[in-house]
């Protein structure tokens, strides 16, 4: 029998926490069988504060050999924490360690529990602090006694890897769970031609879905969509979400009346939110590095390849190229390339903002009062100097004949 992860609902485990969760964050996420719903993790409301206990109740006698934790989530990290342990028949918890000056990931070596013919090739477990044996437990406890800048309560995930203790009777049903095979490894069934072909074309997709968000860093992941943020900003929560999540939220809320608030608490933002910079340059990185073989789906539900720029800077080319050779020079084909590539790279930002359209190109003064024949606007005190001059944006010719005068914005 190979060493698994105890903390799962389906071996008959169960979490508990005596203090106040956000909805959806509660500490049966630690516990789920579903992937996403273990991503969520535990939160707990902004009012409350450290010490948070998270008790977790084995369904028989168990010895484990590693603990593995998930401290940090964007701007959420805990920084100190208790491990303690509970004996079948008593009522006092023993203190097993305390650690401080934590990773993202914690992961704890509980001492030499396992035979030796038992390896763990399933489990990552990186770089491990070791504290002492964990043998004939029948619950653990987490204790959170401190988060980074004094945000809420969290705690990502949690993992106990071990076995049923030497001393549960063979016949108890936790074996038989351990055991038996997952339900997808369940012999496959003939596909009928109609009957059959939506719901796997549905399940391959949903798999598709998650096998990327997966490939995908969690803490790049809006909470909220479930996509790559592209910027990121910190609530009063400590969650971190997109800036075009948040606009949407706030819009509507305004809609109905209600100042802007934190989607996840519901607190009043008093301020505008901190775009976490530190955060956004690992997710620009991971872009540029992942593009080029795989799609990544951003929170404004765009999907953006970098064979998507190849395309678009190729395709401008092109246009270019099929033009009589005499109407373009070498200078021009430079120009027209170096306005793709710039247009691909508002597209990996999301840069959409249209308001930088009605200023001047020329002095960026936002009262424009004059527009070429191109379409793009001029203020009052270029008009006079630049009529006759070749559009900065565009690069078509005008005359002064063919600027006219716009009224309002």
């Amino acid at each position: 029998m190979k060493p698994t992860n105890l903390l799962n609902s389906s071996l008959g485990t169960t979490a508990y926490c005596d203090k106040v969760c956000v909805d959806n964050h509660g500490p049966e996420n630690l516990i789920s069988e579903d992937v996403v719903t273990r991503q969520n993790g535990v939160l707990l409301e902004h009012f409350i504060r450290p010490p948070v206990d998270i008790d977790f109740i084995f369904p028989c006698v168990c010895d484990i050999a590693y603990i593995k934790l998930k401290l940090a989530k964007a701007s959420r990290a805990v920084q100190r924490l208790q491990v303690w342990t509970q004996f079948p028949g008593d009522s006092n918890w023993s203190k097993v360690t305390t650690e401080f000056d934590l990773e993202p990931q914690l992961v704890l070596r509980c001492g030499n529990v396992l035979p030796r013919h038992l390896t763990l090739t399933d489990h990552q477990l990186g770089s491990q602090r070791s504290v002492r044996s964990i043998r004939g437990v029948s619950k653990l406890r987490i204790t959170i006694l401190g988060m980074k800048d004094c945000v809420a309560v969290s705690l990502m995930g949690c993992e106990a890897i071990g076995l049923p203790s030497s001393r549960v009777p063979r016949d108890h049903p936790i074996f038989t769970k351990l055991r038996s095979p997952p339900s997808s490894n369940s012999a496959p069934t003939r596909r009928t031609p109609l009957s059959s072909s939506k719901p796997q074309i549905e399940e391959s997709a949903k798999r598709r879905r998650i096998e990327d968000t997966a490939a995908v860093p969690e803490e790049f992941l809006d909470p909220i969509t479930f996509s790559v943020m592209t910027i990121p900003v910190a609530l009063p929560s400590g969650n971190a979400v997109d800036q075009s999540t948040l606009d949407k939220h706030v819009a509507n809320e305004n809609r109905w009346g209600r100042p802007a608030s934190d989607p996840f608490t519901g607190v009043a933002l008093t301020s505008k939110p901190i775009v976490i910079t530190e955060l956004k340059s690992r997710i620009d990185h991971f872009l540029s590095a992942t593009g080029s073989t795989s799609g990544v789906r951003l929170a404004d539900g765009r999907n953006v390849t970098r064979s998507d720029i190849s395309r678009l800077v190729v395709e401008r080319i092109a246009g270019h190229a099929g033009e009589p050779r005499n109407s373009r020079t070498s200078t021009n084909m430079e120009n027209a390339f170096a306005e793709a590539l710039s247009s691909a790279r508002r597209i990996l930002r999301g840069d959409f903002d249209n308001a930088d359209s009605r200023k001047c190109p020329v002095c960026k003064d936002s009262g424009v009062n004059y527009k070429r024949g191109c379409g793009h606007y001029l203020c009052r005190s270029c008009v006079s100097k630049h009529a006759e001059s070749q559009c900065t944006i565009c690069g078509a010719q005008s005359t002064r004949s063919s600027i006219i005068k716009i009224h309002g914005k």
